[in-house]
């Protein structure tokens, strides 16, 4: 173990970040049914989800164990 151990962070910072060319493909939910001519399908697809933030900080604690 080091003389002089560099002192730890008292809080972390995760930052979350997207490509340029990001995009969400997946749906969890549908709502549909025939065109008026009955001869087509309408349907719209959506996701629920919440906005991911910019970044979070976190506390760190010591443990000792």
């Amino acid at each position: 173990m080091p003389d002089n151990p560099s002192p730890r962070p008292k809080k972390v910072t995760y930052s979350f970040r997207k490509a340029s060319d990001y995009r969400i493909y997946p749906a969890t939910g549908a709502w549909g049914g025939p065109t008026i001519d009955q001869r087509h399908i309408l349907m719209n697809l959506s996701i629920d989800h919440g906005t991911l933030p910019s970044y979070t900080t976190h506390s760190v604690e010591l443990v000792n164990g």
